[in-house]
C-alpha cells in the first residue's frame, strides 16, 4: 500500500471515529477539541517557521543550479504563472465548499452589551505600520 493510500485511509477513519465520538460521547469532545487544538497551533506555528526557510533555500539552489541566466527569467515568468494559477484555485475551491458546508451556521454566539467599539486608526497610521521595523520583534505589541 503506497503513503498516499494510507494517507487516504487514516482521513477517513479518523471521520468515521470524529463522527461517532461526536454522536455518542459529545461530553468527550470537549476535552478532546482542547488538546487537538493545541496540537494544531504547535503543528501551524512550526509549519509557518519552516516555510520561509525552505523557500528560501530551493530559490537559492535552484537559481544556484541553474547554468543559463537567461533561462531563470523564463521560469520566473512560468514560476509566477504557476503561483498565481494555483492560488486562484485554492481560492476558488476555499470559497465554494465554504459557501456549500456554511461553517458556524449552527453555533450561538451571545454578544456583551456593554462592548464599546474603538475608533478605526488612521491610514497614515496602518501604512506605516505594515512593514516592521524589526522582522524579528514584528509580532510582539
Amino acid at each position: 500500500m503506497t503513503l498516499t493510500n494510507k494517507i487516504f485511509l487514516a482521513l477517513f477513519f479518523g471521520v468515521i471515529a470524529g463522527s461517532i465520538i461526536n454522536s455518542f460521547a459529545s461530553d468527550l469532545t470537549i476535552y478532546l477539541i482542547d488538546i487537538v487544538s493545541v496540537l494544531g497551533k504547535i503543528f501551524i506555528s512550526s509549519l509557518k517557521m519552516l516555510i520561509v526557510p525552505v523557500v528560501f533555500f530551493s530559490i537559492v539552489c535552484g537559481v544556484a543550479n541553474l547554468g543559463n541566466v537567461a533561462a531563470l527569467g523564463r521560469i520566473g515568468g512560468k514560476a509566477i504563472f504557476l503561483y498565481l494559477f494555483s492560488t486562484s484555485i485554492a481560492i476558488s475551491l476555499a470559497l465554494i465548499l465554504a459557501n456549500i458546508i456554511d461553517p458556524g451556521s449552527n453555533t450561538s454566539l451571545s454578544l456583551n452589551s456593554d462592548y464599546q467599539v474603538k475608533s478605526a486608526p488612521a491610514i497614515g497610521s496602518i501604512l506605516e505600520n505594515l512593514i516592521p521595523s524589526n522582522p524579528i520583534k514584528a509580532n510582539r505589541r
